[in-house]
């Protein structure tokens, strides 16, 4: 009978040993698939939006043919369309739309590369604008001229720029040459409302 116990014990630690290491082989592989997971949902995030470590996710949408939608700054020779949302891509063809904004009256939220290998880099010269530079948005065959009042350097995280406002005005953000935590910023006012 002893023996019998012994040899049933005995059996009993083997299957609790086995059972401890498929459990801790299977949590082993859980954590690592999330982990995988959630490393390939951040590369793709990365990849894909403008703004990489905002927290902020701009994707692009399936936009209705638009007469016209349109950016040109004279002063940088920059005439050019633009497209919904800010994706990488959208701003390989386009200069993109900030969705979370307005796309006439009040605060226009607009987004381009500075330089993409010497593609879609509209607005690569935007460091050159000055008070008074003259900005032309143009939508659905309607225009609006707006004179630059502030060309600044803000914090990759600073949203206040793109906040909603009473006043006519547009905002352009670009990455700043060489330092990757901060942003281009250009604002500026409808011509008529400048007083």
């Amino acid at each position: 009978m002893k023996y019998f116990l012994k040899k049933h014990q005995k059996n009993h630690f083997w299957i609790f040993l086995w059972w401890l290491f498929l459990s801790v082989f299977a949590i082993i592989l859980i954590e690592n698939q999330t982990k995988f997971t959630l490393q390939k949902q951040n590369e793709n995030y990365l990849q894909n939006e403008f703004f990489s470590q905002t927290g902020t996710i701009q994707t692009i949408s399936n936009q209705t043919e638009e007469s016209e939608w349109n950016l040109s700054i004279p002063k940088i020779q920059v005439d050019q369309k633009i497209l919904e949302g800010t994706s990488q891509e959208v701003l390989k063809e386009a200069i993109g739309h900030f969705s979370e904004t307005t796309s006439w009256e009040g605060n226009v939220g607009l987004a381009a590369h500075n330089r993409n290998g010497g593609k879609a880099g509209f607005f690569g010269d935007l460091f050159k604008l000055e008070t008074g530079d003259e900005i032309i948005y143009t939508k659905n065959g309607q225009s609006r001229t707006y004179q630059v009042v502030r060309n600044d350097i803000i914090a990759e995280t600073d949203w206040s720029s793109l906040e909603t406002t009473t006043e006519n005005q547009i905002t352009l953000i670009t990455c700043e040459a060489g330092m990757r935590e901060y942003r281009r910023c250009v604002q500026a006012y409808e011509k008529e409302e400048i007083k």
